[in-house]
């Protein structure tokens, strides 16, 4: 299991396996499918994850992190209004939740109040990349200019360590879009030049 938790951010794949093969050693082990959902939703394996948490709440279903997990699976799976559902009976008062239920309401069209939301987590933590990311995404989609937030969220992912990695480690997809970012921002200074 912890070989698998140290591969997690390099080699999802790997992690993956680890996983599974503690799975095999400790059946029913939560705290491995959980694990295992979150690598699945970082590769976007929205059924996989799905399988993971649904062998997960077999043994557990009152784990607050399965419910959270599970909420990312429905935005994976591109059903955000039952994602605001199952969210809006949790606390958002952590950053990696508070985010997840802005994320949610923006996909159901409701991007002030995700913006709302947003902001007081990065007033909570200003050190979780993904309240970045989303506000620079809610701005963008508005149509209007973002890049102060976009080059936030990538001076932020940059400057990620294996302590706040652990710290958000309930974040399947941590800075998994820097790379567009970085292409949204290049574009974007590319016809400023023009």
């Amino acid at each position: 299991y912890e070989t698998g938790q140290s591969q997690a951010y390099e080699n999802a794949d790997a992690a993956l396996g680890k996983f599974r093969e503690a799975l095999g050693v400790e059946d029913g082990n939560v705290t491995i499918l959980l694990s295992m959902a979150r690598m699945q939703l970082a590769k976007k394996d929205c059924a996989g994850a799905e399988q993971s948490l649904k062998a997960a709440t077999e043994y557990n279903p009152y784990d607050e992190i399965l419910r959270f997990l599970q909420a990312k699976t429905l935005l994976c799976q591109h059903k955000p209004q039952e994602a605001v559902n199952l969210l809006k009976m949790e606390s958002v008062e952590d950053p990696v939740n508070g985010v997840t239920f802005a994320v949610a309401m923006f996909e159901t069209g409701s991007p002030n109040e995700a913006l709302n939301l947003l902001q007081k987590a990065i007033a909570k933590d200003a050190q979780f990349p993904e309240s970045y990311y989303w506000i620079w995404k809610v701005i963008e989609e508005k149509n209007e200019f973002a890049e102060e937030q976009g080059q936030k969220y990538l001076a932020v992912c940059k400057n990620l360590n294996i302590r706040t990695r652990r710290k958000y480690m309930n974040e399947p997809r941590l800075c998994g879009q820097t790379q567009e970012v970085e292409d949204a921002l290049k574009a974007s200074a590319k016809n400023s030049e023009n």
